[in-house]
């Protein structure tokens, strides 16, 4: 009787853990890069006020997207209507920014990488140094930091 009781025991406890829900054991993927939210390009005034900020220069940049780092240089500069523009340069290619915007010491920027997608950039300075992100196609990618490169 011992024996038929054990035997019913073990059973049970068989068919209690063949039907018992599994736990999930599968990796728990990261948190999904927020998307950076890039809207048009403001109007701004080509005007600037005594005092503002002029990022016209050439700059030296280092992005890191992906796990590696890509460095280059970019050229900013104002067109006699006051208008922003510039391009970016490195070893994996080059982009001529469609639009820039300058609005305190911070600037977005746009334009289409060589055979690739758009990447809107924006840099936020502070004195000859700036940081800020990258995204592609609305898409947080990378992050991106430079400096004025000395005269």
């Amino acid at each position: 009787m011992t024996r038929a009781l054990v035997l019913s025991a073990a059973a049970l406890l068989f068919t209690a853990c063949a039907t018992a829900p599994k736990p999930d054991t599968s990796p728990t993927p990261p948190p999904a890069a927020q998307p950076m939210q890039i809207s048009s390009p403001p109007v701004m005034s080509s005007t600037p006020s005594s005092g503002a900020f002029d990022p016209v220069g050439s700059y030296t940049f280092s992005v890191v997207a992906q796990g590696n780092t890509i460095g280059g240089t970019m050229n900013l500069r104002k067109d006699q209507d006051g208008k922003l523009g510039g391009e970016m340069t490195s070893e994996h290619g080059s982009l001529t920014f469609t639009w820039v915007t300058l609005e305190g010491r911070r600037i977005t920027a746009a334009g289409i990488l060589d055979n690739g997608p758009e990447l809107t950039f924006v840099f936020d300075f502070v004195g000859d140094e700036f940081t800020g992100l990258l995204s592609a196609q609305g898409q947080q990618v990378g992050s991106v930091s430079g400096a004025r490169k000395k005269s």
